[in-house]
């Protein structure tokens, strides 16, 4: 289960700092939210297994310092020894992302293209 994520605000200032402080991508977040999903890696650590048992992804919600996901997944798979040795050795990696609004994410592109590189 995925249920809230907190502290977002201090990470979208954080982040909108790193990228310079006027990031088109991240100016609408730090007033209003951003838009969050989360993943969750069970075998961060092991390719192999992590083919087997690919990211979860909850759906992004809008605009939301504090997001509710309340996101539940089964997850199936064949528990071999790797398995097993790594669902008792390792960790879990859960991150939080922001999805950028479809104009924002179609502007970027558009000058990456016209300039090269990636916009920024």
């Amino acid at each position: 289960d995925i249920l809230r994520g907190c502290g977002l605000q201090a990470a979208v200032q954080e982040a909108a700092g790193w990228l310079g402080g006027g990031s088109s991508v991240l100016g609408r977040a730090q007033h209003v939210g951003p838009h969050p999903y989360a993943t969750l890696t069970l075998f961060p650590g092991d390719e192999r297994l992590k083919r087997r048992v690919p990211p979860i992804r909850t759906p992004f919600q809008a605009q939301a310092f504090c997001p509710d996901f309340n996101h539940h997944e089964d997850v199936h798979f064949s528990l071999d020894a790797a398995g097993a040795h790594a669902l008792c050795s390792q960790h879990a990696c859960v991150e939080v992302w922001h999805h950028p609004s479809r104009s924002l994410a179609a502007m970027a592109a558009a000058a990456a293209t016209t300039t090269g590189g990636p916009a920024g």
